[in-house]
């Protein structure tokens, strides 16, 4: 069962929980939509199709059901933060909005106290912010990754603002996890970090002073996805996919595999040519691997490796280098 069907589920069964569901009607629609989900490869169709709902019931779905459901695939994921009441803020932007999955990764102090002074009467909402020693580890289960950064990097990024990337990002998160990944106070996201991004968004600002404190970016893309989402278009969503979409996880070990096979043909040779699996991270990102297109993929670039060695031919090794995250 994917994450987003646990959503849906488990969405559906809190709401017949609550007050709101004491109408018939609504009880209904929520109960032939959580029978024919299992019928449709996206839950997206059963709202687009007039047979099933009428506009009313569909408004009404997509609103309690989907909403909730897609914001709840989206995490916010704050690298190496320095200032624990700026964890705080973030985490109340995100209850402002409607988002809850909060991970840190290796804060410079991690003051419960203090957070709780900028986000009061979220003692569950701080309990359940997950905390990691490592990117890796923090991205391991993320579809997809979109870096914010407020700096022009001599990188070849291809950089969106808030609101136009909103739409995109919410089709993603209706597919899989996504993680809006915000760096330090002072100095924002390393290029080791942008590296392990699929997407980029920087929030537009005054040149002469366009430094946001970490809450107020959070404040701002969080804005911006939950206004989408409540009146973004149901588009009709790709074909189904046979295998899951591949996670951070299992591409970063693909990606690992090239780059080595790529040092043991010396088709990279230094350490300025690394820029290649930066282009190549690219284009994989455009195509949004499955789990078996993956395994594909690391089969090929490993009988590689293993034709040199059948061949007698001792592969190339990688220039060491200082490994930040």
């Amino acid at each position: 069962m994917s994450d987003l069907t646990k959503n849906i589920l488990h969405t559906i069964c809190k709401y017949l929980s609550t007050e709101k569901s004491k109408s018939f009607l609504r009880k209904k629609y929520c109960q032939i939509f959580l029978r024919d989900y299992t019928r449709l490869y996206h839950p997206f169709l059963l709202l687009v199709r007039p047979d099933r709902f009428p506009q009313s019931a569909r408004s009404f779905l997509y609103r309690n059901i989907m909403i909730p459901t897609i914001l709840s695939n989206i995490v916010v994921v704050l690298y190496e933060p320095k200032d624990p009441i700026n964890i705080g803020t973030t985490l109340r932007a995100m209850k402002n909005m409607g988002f809850r999955r909060l991970r840190i990764v290796e804060p410079a102090a991690d003051d419960v106290w203090r957070i709780s002074l900028a986000a009061p009467r979220s003692e569950q909402d701080i309990q359940g912010i997950q905390r990691f020693p490592s990117l890796s580890e923090a991205l391991h289960d993320i579809s997809y990754t979109v870096g914010l950064t407020a700096r022009v990097r001599k990188a070849n990024y291809v950089v969106m603002h808030p609101r136009p990337a909103t739409q995109p990002l919410l089709a993603k998160a209706a597919e899989g996890s996504v993680a809006l990944l915000f760096g330090r106070e002072d100095s924002g996201l390393p290029n080791s970090a942008l590296t392990r991004c699929d997407g980029y968004v920087t929030i537009p600002a005054n040149p002469d002073y366009s430094s946001l404190n970490l809450g107020q970016a959070v404040l701002i893309m969080v804005y911006e996805l939950f206004l989408a989402a409540q009146e973004a278009p149901l588009h009709t969503p790709d074909p189904k996919r046979s295998y899951p979409t591949a996670d951070h996880a299992q591409l970063e070990g693909m990606y690992q595999q090239i780059e080595e096979t790529l040092w043991g043909i010396e088709f990279i040779k230094t350490q300025t040519s690394r820029g290649i699996m930066r282009s190549i991270r690219n284009i994989f990102s455009r195509t949004r691997l499955d789990e078996r297109e993956v395994r594909i993929m690391r089969g090929i670039f490993h009988e590689v490796m293993s034709f040199l060695g059948r061949k007698g031919v001792e592969p190339g090794k990688p220039i060491e280098r200082d490994k930040h995250t």
